[in-house]
């Protein structure tokens, strides 16, 4: 009997760990002018993952790819809410295309296709800017903060020996 509901518990776990992403992900996109805002609410990542991105343009597809930092990698996952803001160069309509890392370590996974119309005069492109919560995210009605000013380049630990 304990074999059976080992075998079964550890069946449960990797169809979980396999489903898990993407199960809940809420991915959606805001354009104004050239600036294209991305929200990926509920990604789950390793508990130690800081997010990053990068976005490529091939022809009328804007390849947008997180990447998973594994600053400190735990034994655990979160689900992370995720606001990138970018800038495209180009005018024109485009299919966003969202590929994650699958829980942040294996093969990359297409998530989402979004049409998004860019237009206005040529600007100069930017570098992807990330916001993302806590683990657990922002909640189900929250917005993520506004950007504030930019961190200070002093540490907690080198202003306690100024």
């Amino acid at each position: 009997m304990r074999k059976l509901i080992a075998a079964f518990a550890l069946a449960a776990g990797i169809l979980t760990i396999l489903a898990w992403p993407g199960a809940a992900d809420e991915i959606w996109a805001d354009v104004d002018g050239h600036t294209v805002r991305l929200f990926h609410w509920q990604a789950t990542y390793n508990c130690g993952d800081l997010v990053l991105a990068d976005i490529a343009v091939a022809g009328e597809r804007l390849v947008f790819t997180e990447i998973a930092d594994h600053v400190m990698p735990a034994d655990c996952y979160c689900d992370f809410d995720l606001d990138f803001t970018f800038v495209i160069l180009e005018s024109g309509d485009f299919v966003l295309e969202v590929w994650y890392p699958h829980l942040g370590w294996g093969e990359y996974q297409l998530l989402a296709e979004i049409p998004i119309h860019i237009e206005g005069p040529s600007v100069t492109p930017s570098e992807v800017q990330v916001l993302q919560s806590a683990c657990g995210g922002w909640g189900p009605t929250a917005a993520p903060p506004a950007p504030g000013p930019e961190p200070s380049v002093w540490s907690a630990v080198k202003a306690l020996y100024r």
